[in-house]
């Protein structure tokens, strides 16, 4: 019996040219979500758009298996707000969320924002508590004449960036050490 392995998941940073794939992937998964209906106002709203939304600082991520895009996640550093993470539907339960938001993580950590808020979907709320997001308050989303209900969640990054900053001091020191330890052995 043949070992099942895990497809290798990568991501970067989208381009112009991926944008009508992540307008499909956002419809595919919003329809999941939907419970397959077709008709959801949600539905009909994005085949409308003429092109998904991009706004002067958003910074989007695309995860990759096999040069295929199965999921973006999207950064408005200025306000530090998570603003979107769908995953296609037929690739879930493979760590593509976790991929995309410990890019977006790591790209708010580079830019010196101390924290990253997200309007979390109520099933998408144990995903982010599990990822250290603290639920600030319920909340709902006025969208598309539809009012979902939601959870404002919070992450603060200044640990997170101190313990980057610790280890990558860590891993300079470890070096150093190595080499003065083989100068040592050499001169012995």
């Amino acid at each position: 019996m043949p070992l099942l392995t895990k497809p290798k998941i990568s991501v970067r940073l989208a381009q112009a040219a991926d944008r009508s794939k992540i307008a499909e992937l956002e419809i595919l998964a919003i329809k999941d979500l939907s419970q397959g209906n077709d008709n959801s106002p949600q539905i009909d709203f994005l085949r409308q758009k003429k092109l998904p939304r991009k706004f002067w600082d958003e910074v989007v991520f695309v995860a990759e298996i096999e040069d295929k895009i199965v999921g973006f996640a999207s950064l408005l550093s200025h306000r530090k707000i998570v603003v979107s993470m769908y995953v296609d539907p037929n690739f879930m339960r493979q760590g593509i969320d976790n991929h995309l938001l410990e890019a977006l993580e790591q790209e708010a950590i580079k830019r010196n924002i101390d924290s990253l808020q997200v309007t979390s979907s109520i099933t998408g709320e144990p995903f982010y508590t599990a990822r250290g997001y603290k639920a600030i308050a319920p909340c709902n989303l006025w969208q598309m004449d539809l009012l979902v209900p939601c959870v404002a969640m919070k992450k603060n990054l200044v640990f997170a960036k101190k313990q980057l900053a610790f280890y990558e001091l860590l891993a300079q020191f470890t070096l150093v050490s190595i080499i003065n330890l083989f100068f040592l052995i050499i001169v012995l």
